[in-house]
């Protein structure tokens, strides 16, 4: 093999080994069934599998053709390829495929934005922040979920209109194709999730951090800034026309912090940004539902208290980077700024927590874990170690987590032992022991333990009230029944 050949094969070789950790953990969910969240969007949803046109889906919310249509969620590209799968891949395997691909090109163009943003000579960080994303716990939901792929699709075209103008930024003029393919791919990213708003905030944060260095004149930087706000202005005017202008409250199951006041609301969405950031360092508990009630409301008394404790820290710790690295502060910053629409700080959102959010600022968080190990003393064998160990240790829990979802039962217990008191998925498990596995002794006492969380949820009355009915407890089933009518009636006043 010829020398030329031999640097091309190393140049090549880290790629191709972080594309293979992205795919590695995630092999065995290929043949996972379709289940909670994929099933609602795409069984039976006969508009979406014959009827939709790609014209049609920019005209349409999220939820069209099924039971939840009417919502004010949008996300056209992202139903546009899932539309292309239910009629052309042949089963669910291939959203799977797709989906799979999707994060390893995610994790590919996450080593490409470190590349751009850390310091010369500094591929090293760049490749260690993007293996351990590639194997991150955190991120699994994400890729699990054939929903997920607005969070993939949303991260690969954001970034990827990011490095076209980190490196226009770079140049001296307005910016050429560069400028015009950063511009169409920051509209797909858009149009793939809402919350790719952030990226404006994070390339007015790098403009910030790198002005001083920036060949583009301030002037050249407005007009820039003004057309990438114009494209978020087109988006949101096909979002309005599509969704309508009104924002729908969510239920407060899905996210407790909807009944709070402002001040409470947002003390408690800045606690819950500090469990994000504990999940980025420790995943051991994963979950799909922490909603009510299982991460409760904390009072204003003590939530004020913690909420500033976090937000000191942060700071400070910002303050420290920004007298050491420049390219570790902007990183820091990333992580928030990937929080900022979806942390139910400016508004509530339709969860309160939910781990495929963080899939964003989890590459910011692994790209600063990548660099500053790189920028450590050691030799490049200890290192080097250091990675493995962290990408072995990562990519078993992430190939566990893969097995929680190989059916619906299994991903419902294992929610159960993650979050005990999350009633609206322990009141699916306990309506999965009823009416799929006809178990109803196994259902009664799950669904006990939801009404003694909530005496007043409707939904798990009313499944008590069958389970009893089943079983023979005539007395029970009435109460129960009785109980779903009023809560459910009381219920419908308050929305």
């Amino acid at each position: 093999m010829s020398d030329s050949s031999n640097n091309r094969l190393r140049r090549f070789l880290p790629w191709l080994l972080l594309a293979v950790l992205a795919l590695l953990p995630y092999l065995s969910s290929l043949s996972n069934p379709v289940i909670h969240d994929d099933r609602a969007l795409l069984i039976g949803n006969s508009w979406l599998a014959d009827e939709a046109t790609a014209v049609g889906l920019f005209q349409a919310d999220y939820w069209a053709g099924t039971r939840m249509e009417g919502g004010d969620l949008y996300r056209p590209v992202t139903v546009l390829s899932l539309m292309w799968n239910l009629r052309y891949g042949g089963g669910s395997v291939s959203f799977r495929v797709v989906n799979l691909l999707l994060h390893a090109g995610v994790v590919l163009m996450l080593a490409w934005m470190l590349r751009v943003v850390l310091p010369a000579g500094c591929r090293q960080g760049a490749w260690f922040g993007a293996a351990l994303f590639a194997v991150h716990p955190l991120g699994s939901e994400a890729v699990l979920w054939i929903v997920g792929r607005a969070e993939m699709l949303a991260a690969l075209f954001g970034m990827a209109a990011f490095i076209l103008y980190v490196q226009l930024s770079r140049r001296a003029g307005f910016g050429g194709w560069r400028l015009a393919l950063s511009v169409v791919l920051f509209l797909l990213a858009l149009f793939s999730k809402e919350s790719t708003a952030v990226w404006i905030g994070i390339a007015a944060v790098w403009v910030f951090l790198y002005r001083k260095e920036l060949d583009t004149s301030a002037m050249v930087r407005v007009v820039h800034g003004t057309l990438y706000l114009g494209v978020l202005g087109l988006f949101l005017g096909f979002r309005g026309s599509a969704v309508g202008w009104a924002t729908k409250a969510p239920f407060f199951v899905d996210n407790p912090l909807v009944t709070l006041d402002a001040p409470q609301r947002i003390a408690n969405a800045f606690v819950l940004l500090g469990f994000y950031g504990y999940k980025m360092i420790w995943p051991r508990t994963l979950s799909i539902d922490w909603a009510y009630d299982q991460l409760p409301v904390v009072g204003l008394m003590w939530a004020v208290p913690l909420a500033l404790l976090l937000v000191a820290g942060w700071i400070g710790v910002a303050l420290l980077l920004r007298k050491r690295s420049v390219p570790a502060l902007f990183l820091w910053v990333f992580i928030a700024a990937g929080f900022a629409v979806t942390a139910n700080v400016l508004i509530p959102i339709g969860t309160n927590f939910a781990e495929r959010l963080a899939y964003l600022p989890l590459a910011g968080a692994c790209g600063l874990a990548g660099f500053g190990l790189s920028r450590l003393s050691w030799n490049t064998s200890a290192k080097v170690a250091a990675v493995v160990i962290v990408v072995l240790l990562a990519g078993f829990r992430t190939g566990v987590r893969v097995t929680d979802f190989r059916s619906s039962t299994a991903v419902y217990e294992a929610t159960a032992r993650a979050a005990p008191r999350a009633v609206k998925s322990l009141t699916t498990l306990g309506n999965i022991r009823l009416r799929q596995e006809r178990r109803p002794d196994l259902a009664i006492p799950i669904l006990e333990r939801v009404v003694s969380i909530w005496p007043e949820y409707p939904r798990a009355l009313s499944s008590l009230a069958e389970a009893y009915a089943v079983t023979g407890n005539r007395t029970g089933a009435v109460e129960m029944d009785r109980r779903a009518r009023e809560a459910a009636e009381r219920l419908q006043s308050m929305q």
